[in-house]
């Protein structure tokens, strides 16, 4: 059985503002109007998102999770 992955779910305009065109290549997950779409991660900021945005600063900001040197 072959699956897909739904498009990414932008916010929770028609298409989940994901296209624009009156027929997404793809259905919309049923969630999106419920808060599953990027629009509502970025507004909440205990999202998982906001998490990984957080996450990913931490990274950006020390060498040694970045590079991987390893210490002796």
């Amino acid at each position: 059985m072959k699956t897909s992955r739904t498009p990414m779910q932008w916010s929770d305009e028609a298409n989940a503002g994901f296209t624009s065109g009156e027929f997404p290549w793809r259905l919309m997950d049923s969630e999106y109007k419920k808060g599953v779409n990027v629009a509502f991660q970025q507004a909440d900021q205990n999202s998982l998102w906001m998490h990984y945005r957080d996450l990913i600063n931490l990274r950006s900001q020390h060498a040694a999770l970045r590079v991987g040197k390893q210490f002796k």
